[in-house]
């Protein structure tokens, strides 16, 4: 698998076709990025993945504005910041 240069430097990003792999300590960099700046659902539908975004989510440093819109349209992202951790 080729692998991808993170910013962060680890070594656990590799890209398959078109999918992308990447390790936990980048993963959540990467979702915080694409939630701020994503300017079309593809962006989104492209990068993030349901069930990583749900156990990544208490996790994520993002501006209040972007976590209370998301909250706001997906309940169960409310539901998993109030679980403990």
């Amino acid at each position: 698998m080729p692998r991808l240069n993170c910013r962060c430097g680890c070594s656990g990003a590799a890209r398959t076709g078109r999918s992308i792999w990447i390790s936990r300590s980048c993963s959540d960099l990467l979702y915080q990025t694409v939630l701020r700046e994503a300017s079309r659902p593809e962006d989104l539908t492209g990068y993030l993945d349901r069930d990583t975004l749900m156990a990544l989510w208490p996790e994520l440093h993002l501006p209040r504005g972007v976590r209370r819109a998301w909250e706001d349209h997906h309940s169960v992202l409310r539901a998993a910041a109030a679980l403990p951790a």
